[in-house]
């Protein structure tokens, strides 16, 4: 039984908890006349969802909550208005149990000011809680605004400026100054005001820097400007906004009223030079203006002129130029404010090449770039548009002729707006041969052979063509065909028909100009002879011939010895002569052909018997065979 009993109730607080409402209550504020309807929110949960609780009015008088409407739907019997002592007033509750106040007055502040509203669900509970209930009038007319005075203020001075008056509303409209978009408080004051407005029933109130009016409930606002006067009030717009209506920004309304503008004395203390351009070029005309504060305008001095404004035609030498604008105040005892202006011009004084622009080939040489500019350039080298250094020095080692050319130099700085540049012409002076130094060439007999030689030189070179002979070397008469491209010379020799003199022959390229000079040499083919004219020799003889170059030379030696005996008179002595002739000479030579195998050793037969005979009586002065 106990457990049983403990499972309802275990289910009875699972239900209380399931069934629960909470009041979503807000306060109300209407317009003066409309009519209010305030409700009595909540938000349910489980079964209370398809419930309809008892909703209970009541308002607060005193200490004590008098219940003015009591509602339950589909409860006619239940529901209606009860009756409370002292609260004339109509009022009803529509069909989602809201409060509704028809045609709401001021009036309603007091007897409906505090509301509670109670939502009764039975076993489930109740809760109730405070709805503040008001109505509010917005201003009736546009603030009015004067000025105290018509004149001009001091600076320094704490002045009465004005006032600014609404019109009747509830609560009380606020009013706040302002000079431009900056609120502006107003200092406080004892001074009297006129408390008659002309209103039957108004009463009139003074404190402070405002003065109020009442008409009923509602009030009129009247506020004074009173404030310490600066050089920012000269010439500034005040104007003065009224707030009123509810608390609520949607219920509020806001209008504004502004004074008519006036002049504030003041002395100059800022002078403004300003210019059409911070940064300046060359050529620019550059615009300057001058202005100052106070009041009364004070007298310009502008670069030593009485003026506002000058016009400046830029050069270089503007560059740091200081202008000056001083003002000077009417009162003499007042010290003239001054501003100078320092005029920055950009600049690029042209660009200098140095260095030496002639060069051996081989050599080296350095060219340099500088530039006055302001700001900094940046330098680069180009050569025929492509850029090939970006620094101020260039140099160019181991010249080729290739590196001549033109060379330039350009300057720019960072605005892009100014670029110079200069140039330098590179020359490379020297000779280079292109051809081999020695060429062994080939060929026939009966053909013809060409002779290239090129070189490449500057100033251009020249050729000549040579034959050697040992140690000696002969110029040719003939004229070479040459050709020239760029720095590159060609010459060609044509040599021919070749033949066996020919044979080994050795020619010279010469070329040389004022720097220096190069050699090519050019060795011809060996030749040999045949029956049609000269061949190219065999590096070595045959057999045949070597016999009968033998046989050759020793007639030749026989010829020499008698000739060199026939001298001293051993073969026929001086005065034996006689009827001798050559034809009693007689020299026998053995014309017999050696084998075919015999040995020739340089060129020379082996001497058979007979023939040492033959000589060793020639020899001993035998004349006889």
């Amino acid at each position: 039984m106990n457990a049983v009993c403990l499972l309802v109730l275990v289910f009875a607080v699972y239900s209380q908890a399931q069934n629960s409402f909470e009041l979503m209550l807000e306060d109300v504020e209407v317009a003066e006349n409309t009519d209010a309807k305030i409700p009595c929110s909540y938000v349910a949960t489980g079964e209370l969802v398809t419930e309809s609780p008892t909703i209970k009015w009541k308002v607060e008088q005193g200490d004590q909550l008098h219940v003015i409407y009591t509602f339950k739907q589909d409860d006619e019997a239940g529901s209606g208005p009860r009756s409370v002592e002292g609260l004339n007033r109509t009022y009803s509750v529509d069909d989602d149990g809201a409060l509704v106040i028809p045609t709401a007055t001021l009036a309603d502040n007091k007897i409906m000011g505090k509301l509670n509203c109670e939502v009764d669900f039975g076993k489930t509970g109740s809760k109730n809680g405070a709805i503040m209930f008001s109505v509010y009038a917005v201003a009736d007319t546009n603030p009015i605004i004067m000025l105290e005075k018509d004149t001009i203020f001091e600076a320094g001075e704490k002045m009465d400026i004005g006032f600014c008056e609404t019109g009747f509303g509830y609560p009380e409209p606020k009013i706040t100054f302002y000079r431009g978009g900056e609120e502006v408080e107003s200092s406080s004051g004892s001074e009297s005001l006129d408390k008659s407005d002309g209103e039957n029933d108004a009463l009139s109130e003074f404190l402070g820097d405002k003065a109020t009016t009442s008409k009923g409930m509602k009030t009129s606002s009247k506020r004074y400007l009173k404030k310490l006067l600066t050089k920012e009030d000269d010439n500034a717009q005040f104007y003065c906004m009224v707030t009123s209506g509810g608390s609520k920004p949607a219920n509020q309304q806001q209008r504004n009223a502004s004074f008519p503008l006036f002049r504030v004395h003041y002395p100059t203390d800022t002078v403004t030079l300003r210019a059409s351009s911070k940064t300046s070029f060359v050529g620019d005309q550059l615009s300057l203006t001058c202005d100052a504060n106070g009041n009364p305008s004070p007298s310009i001095i502008l670069d030593g002129q009485p003026s506002t404004t000058m016009n400046i035609d830029v050069t270089k030498n503007d560059d740091g130029r200081e202008i000056t604008c001083s003002a000077q105040y009417s009162q003499p005892d007042v010290e003239a404010i001054r501003e100078v202006y320092t005029i920055n011009v950009v600049y690029t004084d042209g660009v200098k090449v140095s260095g030496d622009g002639k060069v051996n080939l081989g050599g080296s040489t350095t060219l340099s770039c500088s530039v006055n500019s302001k700001p900094p350039s940046t330098v680069h080298w180009t050569k025929n548009g492509v850029v090939i250094s970006n620094s101020g020095e260039l140099m160019i080692e181991n010249a080729q002729f290739n590196d001549a050319g033109t060379y330039e130099c350009v300057a720019e700085n960072q605005f892009n707006q100014l670029k110079s540049s200069d140039t330098v012409d590179v020359m490379v002076k020297g000779i280079k041969l292109k051809s081999e130094p020695a060429i062994e060439l080939a060929g026939e007999a009966g053909e013809e052979v060409q002779l290239t030689c090129m070189v490449s030189g500057n100033p251009p070179p020249q050729i000549n063509w040579v034959k050697m002979s040992g140690e000696e070397s002969t110029d040719l008469e003939q004229q070479p065909q040459a050709s020239t491209s760029g720095n590159e010379y060609t010459s060609i020799l044509k040599v021919g028909p070749l033949t066996a003199e020919m044979s080994k022959a050795v020619y010279e390229c010469r070329a040389g100009n004022e720097v220096d000079s190069v050699m090519s040499r050019y060795t011809l083919p060996e030749m040999k002879g045949g029956d049609d004219g000269p061949e190219i020799q065999q590096a070595s003889a045959s057999p045949t011939a070597g016999i009968i170059i033998g046989i050759l030379v020793a007639l030749l030696v026989i010829a020499v010895i008698v000739a060199v005996l026939y001298n001293k008179g051993i073969i026929c002595k001086k005065g034996e002569k006689g009827d001798e002739n050559a034809e009693d000479i007689a020299v026998e030579i053995n014309k017999e052909e050696p084998p075919a195998d015999a040995d020739v050793e340089a060129g020379k037969p082996e001497e058979t018997p007979a023939a040492a005979a033959e000589k060793e009586e020639l020899l001993n002065g035998n004349g006889d065979p």
